[in-house]
């Protein structure tokens, strides 16, 4: 028998669906009134999550899924949330003030308090902090005043993290007499709309002039038109139930199967320093082709690990897996050419996230300028003009009402030069770039380290330095890099727990025990106990840290069952303890 590892072996059939016809989401009208995020936590637990739509035949299915009559609009998965700039902390209490927040110019995405009391402010106004140590638990203010972002990299730096979650500001108010100054606060708001399963679908149907900064939940009309509303408004609402097996996008699976590391600690993470030196589409390849991912990094822990795992210098920098990347409007186009004019994309003033082209060649520009566009109907394989000019975004959406898509991708764009002459004017294409910061293995932690003013808005590629501080750089740079390994394997064969069982006892060492839900492996298997994880595909998760797995001879007393009970299973213990479970008592629930 291999060295002894303890595994995690569980049945799973979920996760994002083809965009492609859209037809794998099975949409459900719920007619009963709830807030958004009650609405959320019903969906979760009756079907998959709130409806996410990937493009226009989804929306027409969606709508297609009712007859029911909701004049004042339905709830979908959309919504720009609040949340702790520590990973881990849960946004679930408020303490706003009167009429807050407010989301004034649309530009409030950070918090600060004052009197124990919040306000969103804009993230570049400056003011004092107030940092939380973990190991010495004391709070501790900064001496001068700075913008969100620095105030967040100097907390991570000197201490732990902005002060996160109302628990540690009840600690904090009792510690200290009330301020008669605003400091920052660890809670901040993404600038952008994102779905509640965890999708980067781009596609959005929003109603003219019907987003309202200070509203930050999403709901669609009877004709198909999204706006935002308040959301502890309650409304009826759309779920949808994932019919197919994927092994991406849904957060919790997400994090399974396309290895993020626990952002609890950071220790389930083997990082791995690559001294030859890389672009970083080519360090990303080679750690995808060798190990799991180029590196992602939780939280503190994570960074401190990271910076551990070697003892090389890297005074130039080394490649992490963070990444502002260009897509295609089309789902499923991979962006992997490109046809810049020279010195482009300069994405000038930070602002410049859409593509035009003239000339078969490409400037990035303001995603707000005017220009006709070029779209694609997929049915006729005929490529379509505008007439009139428009904005980026309603390009994107003429483009999708009215064809298919907005052109994307090199071959498309080849298609199109030949059956036409080279245009005198820009075009908008559908080549945009995220305005945000995301993690090559699709992580959504929010963690950063950035150095301060090192955030240079022309280079779209995140480095570390060798005090763990980031900055961005040209992603054509050649660097030593950081690649991590996980521990997820994919056993794509159906068996019952039984030969699960033996099947875990021949290749590794058993499978794994869970003492309670708040381990760190008991995280990251805690989909497990959802009803959505039926009998289908086996994952093995085989750690190298695994304390659990050294227990051989003592029974664990936690359960965590769905209901309903588990058929006819009459005694339940580890597999590796004394009895294990017998054939006879196995749960009917395992069959395949």
């Amino acid at each position: 028998m291999v060295k002894m590892q303890w595994s995690l072996l569980v049945f799973i059939v979920m996760g994002q669906c083809s965009s492609i016809g859209g037809q794998l989401y099975d949409y459900h009208f719920i007619g009963e009134k709830k807030t958004w995020k009650e609405a959320q936590e019903y969906c979760r637990k009756n079907h998959t999550d709130l409806a996410t739509v990937s493009n226009q035949t989804d929306m027409q299915r969606l709508l297609n899924s009712t007859t029911a009559q909701y004049p004042a609009g339905a709830w979908i998965g959309l919504q720009r949330d609040w949340r702790w700039s520590r990973p881990g902390v849960e946004y679930n209490k408020s303490k706003w003030f009167p009429g807050q927040p407010n989301n004034f110019n649309n530009q409030k995405n950070c918090v600060w308090v004052k009197d124990d009391t919040w306000d969103d402010a804009s993230c570049t106004e400056k003011h004092k902090c107030i940092c939380y140590d973990d190991k010495q638990k004391t709070f501790s203010f900064s001496s001068s005043e700075m913008n969100w972002t620095e105030a967040q990299s100097n907390c991570r730096k000197t201490h732990t993290d902005l002060i996160s979650g109302v628990k540690q500001l009840e600690d904090f108010k009792t510690q200290r007499r009330k301020e008669a100054e605003p400091f920052w606060i660890g809670l901040f708001r993404k600038s952008y709309w994102s779905w509640s399963d965890g999708s980067s679908f781009s596609f959005r149907s929003w109603d003219k002039d019907k987003q309202n900064p200070e509203k930050t939940c999403a709901m669609t009309t009877i004709n198909g038109k999204w706006s935002s509303d308040d959301c502890n408004k309650t409304r009826p609402f759309f779920c949808y139930k994932d019919a197919c097996l994927a092994l991406s996008s849904i957060a919790a699976v997400s994090s399974l199967l396309s290895g993020q590391c626990s952002s609890i600690g950071g220790q389930l993470c083997d990082y791995h320093f690559i001294g030859e030196k890389k672009t970083w589409k080519e360090a990303q390849e080679y750690c995808r082709k060798n190990h799991t991912d180029l590196a992602t990094v939780s939280n503190q822990a994570g960074m401190k690990s990271l910076l551990g795992s070697t003892t090389a210098q890297f005074r130039a920098g080394a490649w992490i897996g963070l990444q502002r990347d260009w897509r295609w409007s089309r789902p499923g186009v991979e962006f992997n050419e490109s046809k810049w004019f020279a010195g482009q994309p300069n994405n000038l003033k930070n602002r410049e996230n859409c593509v035009w082209m003239k000339d078969d060649t490409w400037d990035d520009a303001s995603c707000n300028e005017r220009h006709k566009c070029i779209c694609y109907d997929d049915k006729q394989k005929t490529f379509s003009v505008s007439s009139s000019e428009m904005t980026w975004t309603k390009a994107q959406r003429y483009c999708r009402k009215t064809h298919t898509d907005l052109i994307s991708g090199v071959k498309q764009l080849e298609d199109f030069k030949t059956q036409r002459r080279k245009e005198a004017e820009p075009f908008w294409i559908g080549l945009f770039r995220k305005s945000y910061w995301s993690w090559s293995d699709g992580s959504s932690f929010s963690f950063r380290s950035w150095d301060q003013d090192k955030q240079y808005p022309e280079k779209t590629c995140a480095m570390t330095t060798i005090n763990g501080n980031w900055s961005s750089d040209d992603c054509d740079e050649k660097k030593t890099f950081f690649c991590y390994n996980d521990s997820v394997i994919l056993i794509n064969q159906s068996m019952i727990w039984e030969d699960a069982l033996y099947y875990c006892r021949d290749h590794h060492g058993d499978l794994v025990s869970i003492t309670n839900l708040d381990d760190q492996l008991g995280q990251r298997a805690k989909i497990a106990s959802t009803p959505k994880l039926l009998a289908g595909t086996a994952l093995h998760l085989h750690s190298g840290l695994l304390v659990l797995g050294q227990w051989p001879k003592r029974q664990s007393h936690y359960k965590n069952w769905a209901l309903p009970s588990l058929g006819r299973a009459t005694q339940h213990v580890w597999s590796h303890g004394r009895e294990g479970l017998r054939s006879k008592d196995r749960p009917d629930a395992t069959q395949v």
